[in-house]
């Protein structure tokens, strides 16, 4: 049995970075909902081969949720992709 540790911290609504802690949570979350539709419908069409990670960046990187992120969030599409092969 492998154990995973995880961090979560409470931000209150009173807390000075509250916003700006929501506002990235909720682009990360339109990121990641991207990311998945655009592969799910690559995969439903038969691009199999546009289901590859680097080719799906590729196409993400100019989107708007992508590019509203700081980079080092943003990023994080490539560790969704990995996840996202074990479908296809």
């Amino acid at each position: 049995m492998t154990i995973q540790l995880s961090e979560r911290h409470v931000i209150k609504p009173s807390h000075s970075l509250f916003n700006e802690c929501q506002s990235i949570c909720l682009k990360t979350a339109r990121l990641y909902n991207v990311v998945n539709y655009v592969s799910r419908q690559q995969f439903f069409a038969g691009k199999l081969e546009a289901c590859n990670k680097g080719i799906r960046f590729q196409s993400i990187k100019s989107h708007e949720c992508y590019q509203a992120l700081p980079r080092k969030v943003s990023n994080g599409v490539k560790s969704i992709g990995k996840r996202l092969e074990i479908l296809f």
